[in-house]
């Protein structure tokens, strides 16, 4: 498992520089139509009535597994987010039309961008990972919050 809770680094290191480009593209990407109700991060979904004052969807450590960019959960199969609930039915002629011409083509691009595969940590980062004994934590479960404490001593 990872966490965010605890992160120390150099400025502009690779591995943060990554994570949190990694964490704006997702973030500001163009999410295809339907895409808000799946298992994927959505902040702008094409098409959407504009303006889009949904907001974004992000599931359960979508981000946080970012920080291992060939785990990229947008390279697995994608699936309906069972948190979210779904309109039934299709789209009026109306709409159909407005998914055509120039406008509706820079869309598209816009998506197909929002689905690039993540950056790849860059060779050479080093990274080190401080648990049991080596690790910050008092104890290793903490429990030195739960004993009395005395200002005295």
């Amino acid at each position: 498992g990872f966490s965010s809770n605890f992160m120390a680094a150099r400025p502009g290191n690779g591995f943060s520089r990554t994570w949190w480009a990694n964490i704006k593209h997702k973030m500001t990407r163009t999410c295809g139509e339907g895409e808000f109700a799946m298992e994927k991060v959505c902040c702008h979904e094409a098409f959407a009535k504009e303006p889009d004052r949904r907001p974004c969807h992000i599931p359960w450590a979508h981000l946080e597994w970012l920080k291992i960019p060939e785990r990229d959960p947008d390279a697995k199969v994608l699936k309906a987010d069972p948190t979210q609930r779904r309109a039934k039915g299709g789209g009026s002629k109306a709409e159909g039309a407005a998914r055509q011409g120039q406008k509706a083509e820079k869309i598209l691009a816009a998506v197909e961008d929002g689905n690039r595969r993540a950056q790849r940590i860059p060779a050479g980062t080093r990274l080190f990972c401080y648990l049991g004994s080596d690790g910050m934590a008092p104890h290793l479960n903490g429990e030195v919050y739960w004993q009395p404490w005395d200002a005295s001593t």
